[in-house]
Order: structure tokens, then sequence, then C-alpha cells
């Protein structure tokens, strides 16, 4: 029925609404307070990504790089009518940090789960050697829940993830191949597979739906 598709595509703001009821809050007290947490939740986990980037950098220099992709903004035009200053955009655009952190709790947390999904995707690979199976399969599971509540209200975000993410799982099957790691090649196999075939599965029944 239509108004379950509705529910499921909007069921964050039903969340938000019963958040705020429960806590005696306007609507609009509720939303604001979603922004801030989703926004500093955000930023959090971009600091958390470049202490991963930047292992081997200063904790100085880790901090100039958060505060540089939190306030980093393009170039500006100068026009003679109109706004006098302009910045460089085009749609879309992440370029300031207005538009990386836009105040809709929804774009906030797709931006939030997109991010840690590849966290968590970035981190298994990089530990692929240490790893048993049953950890494989733990960790493909909570990358899929989390995948899965993404694919609610922000399928395309998904597309991105999983075309990145079987790039990725090539090139490390065929690599360790190459290199005559077969146990290594199994194991990206298997995270590989958890997580692309439930995926795909869900994907299409909700197409379907």
């Amino acid at each position: 029925d239509s108004s379950i598709a509705h529910i499921f595509g909007q069921w964050q703001y039903l969340l938000y609404g019963k958040i705020g009821k429960l806590l005696h809050l306007s609507s609009i007290t509720t939303y604001w307070i979603m922004v801030i947490v989703y926004s500093f939740l955000f930023a959090i986990l971009i600091f958390a990504t470049i202490r991963k980037l930047l292992k081997e950098a200063r904790f100085e220099q880790q901090i100039a790089a958060h505060l540089l992709t939190l306030f980093a903004t393009p170039f500006f035009i100068i026009k003679s009518d109109g706004y006098p200053i302009r910045l460089f955009g085009y749609w879309n655009d992440k370029g300031t940090i207005f538009k990386r952190f836009p105040p809709i709790p929804y774009h906030l947390a797709s931006y939030i789960l997109s991010l840690l999904v590849i966290f968590i995707m970035s981190t298994t690979f990089d530990r692929i050697p240490k790893l048993s199976h049953r950890s494989l399969i733990i960790r493909g599971t909570i990358t899929e829940i989390f995948l899965l509540i993404l694919l609610t209200f922000s399928p395309a975000s998904v597309v991105l993830i999983m075309c990145a993410f079987l790039i990725t799982s090539i090139y490390l099957y065929v690599k360790y191949l190459i290199n005559r790691q077969a146990v290594l090649a199994s194991r990206v196999f298997m995270y590989t597979v958890i997580i692309t075939a439930i995926t795909i599965s869900v994907a299409i029944g909700v197409k379907y739906y």
C-alpha cells in the first residue's frame, strides 16, 4: 500500500516525532536537536576517518586536517551586479560547511551511515590477514545492517558504496591470488559475498515491493 511505502521511506521523521513527544519537545525543537546531534556525530566520524588516513601524522596535523575539512571553501568570484562576492559551486556540491552539514536530518544521517560503512569496510580490508572467518561474518553482518538502514531512505548512496566496494574487493581478490595467498583471497570473497548477496536481494525486494 502507498501508506506503507511512505512509512518505509520517512520512518526517521516518525521516530523523531516519537522522541520529541516522549521528551515533551515541540516538533521544531526536536528537528533542530537532531540536526545538531547528527552534525556533531558526523564531525567526530570525519575526524576518526582522518586519523585512519593520516596514521603517521602528528595529532596537531590531524586536527589541522580536520579543521580544513570542516571549514574549507572554494574560490570566490567578484561580481559587479547582484551579490558582490559569489563562491564557485555546482549542483549538490559540498563546497562549504553549510553544504557539508545541511540542516536536514535525513541528509546528515545518510552522510553518517555512508562514511561509517566505508570506514568499517576499509578497516576490514586492512585487517583481512588477521581476521578469522567468524570475525568476517560478524563484520559483514554489522556492515550489512547499516547498509540496509541506509537503503531505506538513500538508495543512491548504497549504489555508490557498493560500486566502490566491489571494485576494491575484485582488486584485492586478484592481488591475493597472484601472490598465492589463497586463504586471504577466500576471506575477501566471503566478506564480499555476504554484503553483496544480501544487499542486492533486499534492494530487488524493495524495488518490486
